[in-house]
């Protein structure tokens, strides 16, 4: 007897807007204050989403050039 598993993924999906919105506020940013001056806080808030949002998405400033 085989038991079919399923991979179930914890949580709920993840909204495609929110990535269109970070890339779209990283872009703006690093072109007006350059890469220094662009943290993710600065990149979330932009974004209009949560830190945790953009962490769940890159780990680092750098993963989103």
């Amino acid at each position: 007897m085989q038991v079919e598993r399923r991979h179930r993924r914890q949580g709920s999906r993840r909204d495609p807007s929110i990535d269109t919105a970070v890339l779209a506020a990283t872009r703006r940013l690093l072109v007006e204050r350059g890469y220094a001056a662009t943290t993710i806080d600065l990149i979330a808030t932009t974004a209009g989403v949560s830190r945790p949002a953009v962490y769940r998405r890159w780990a680092s400033k750098a993963q989103r050039r």
